[in-house]
């Protein structure tokens, strides 16, 4: 009701609750908390200001169409979970791009992020800075590792770039039982892997420690020289140590295993020579020729067309007493004999190899007798000579 003394006959003594009741006097009303303990539900709209402690579970909002809005640095120092794996959640984080929008700081050995799941990036490039890097390890993954594919038909540049600007490596690839790498392509221009060393000076594109393996499908060493390329060779194989392997040989070519009357080498040259070999040994040949086939049809080498060119020289000088020594000469099939004032003689001749066949031209203007009694070379006639690796024999 309203307190009225206007009708009052008689004084009358009003009785007021103290701050345990309804009505309170200002001197009972305590002062207003600086920190509250809030415990009671907030269904309405709340602006909280100064400093608030939530002791008991705190729950924002009744449905996804309610938000939270945080405008001051905040800290956890607590687990945090965000969504469940029943709710449709997802966390946005975005910047103004002065900063990292999201930064996760480890300082030990246990990873700064864990992810369990797949991670998308739809925009923008993964940087790994300073000494961070890439790291996957698993026991139990039967799936590559690192999977990139492209569904471009346009893309023309490379899905995977490995530089390094120091003498490190661009790339390692390892393994104890399977290939360390393969790769396939299935274009008819290009081939699977391309190789390119830009130094001018000593372009080593490929080193290789073990075999080459071309066994399978269509598989060759193919090499075609264009104009302005010109290396040295397109196949070296160099030996440089004082010892060759166990076989003896730096390249082996077998055809063995063939039923096929197919080659097992081609050579052709246009204008220079097919094949040229060289070699610097006193005691092996440069070329050994051998056919297995004991039979009166096994032939070592055949000249379809062209000639036969011996090795020839006319260096020999005689001496003061028109004779010459050719034992110097045995890298010569064909000698020449000029030079004579007179009669001359051989003193000694080459030292012969078993099969060795040696052909003398006199053309010294004189006869010329031959050591160890075989006879006299007429002026302007031949002789020729085997031997039979201790004695030579006159035809």
């Amino acid at each position: 009701g309203t307190l009225d003394n206007a009708n009052l006959t008689a004084n009358r003594t009003w009785t007021l609750p103290d701050n345990s009741g309804t009505i309170a006097l200002l001197s009972d009303i305590p002062v207003a908390e600086t920190d509250p303990v809030w415990t009671a539900d907030k269904a309405a709209n709340t602006s909280i200001t100064g400093n608030w402690s939530f002791q008991n579970d705190l729950t924002i909002g009744s449905d996804d169409t309610d938000a939270l809005t945080v405008k001051a640095a905040s800290t956890f120092e607590a687990d945090v979970t965000i969504g469940s794996a029943t709710s449709d959640v997802n966390v946005q984080i975005q910047n103004d791009n002065t900063r990292p929008a999201l930064s996760v700081t480890s300082t030990g050995s246990v990873p700064a992020v864990d992810v369990n799941g797949s991670v998308e990036v739809s925009d923008g490039d993964i940087n790994l800075g300073n000494n961070s890097r890439l790291v996957v390890s698993s026991n139990s993954l039967t799936t590559p590792f690192v999977s990139l594919t492209n569904t471009n038909a346009a893309f023309n540049d490379f899905m995977l770039s490995v530089s390094s600007n120091g003498t490190g490596k661009g790339a390692s690839f390892t393994t104890v039982d399977a290939n360390a790498a393969t790769f396939s392509n299935n274009s008819a221009v290009y081939p699977a892997v391309h190789v390119q060393n830009t130094n001018t000076i000593n372009p080593w594109a490929m080193r290789v420690t073990g075999w080459i393996d071309i066994s399978e499908g269509p598989s060759r060493l193919f090499a075609n020289t264009g104009p302005g390329i010109t290396p040295t060779a397109k196949i070296q194989i160099k030996n440089s140590s004082d010892l060759l392997n166990a076989s003896g040989y730096l390249m082996i070519i077998d055809n063995t295993e063939s039923s096929f009357n197919d080659d097992a080498a081609y050579f052709g040259s246009k204008v220079g020579r097919g094949i040229a070999v060289e070699n610097e040994s006193p005691n092996n040949p440069a070329i050994l020729v051998q056919n297995n086939e004991m039979t009166s049809n096994s032939t070592a080498i055949q000249v379809n067309q062209g000639r036969v060119l011996l090795s020839y020289t006319k260096d020999p000088v005689p001496n003061a007493s028109d004779q010459f020594d050719l034992s110097g000469f045995g890298y010569a099939s064909v000698i020449k004999l000029t030079g004579t004032t007179g009669a001359g003689s051989i003193t000694a001749l080459p030292a012969g190899a078993p099969g060795q066949i040696l052909y003398i031209i006199n053309a010294t203007g004189n006869s010329v007798t031959l050591p160890s009694l075989l006879g006299t070379i007429a002026d302007g006639k031949m002789i020729i000579l085997v031997s039979d690796g201790t004695n030579w024999y006159v035809q």
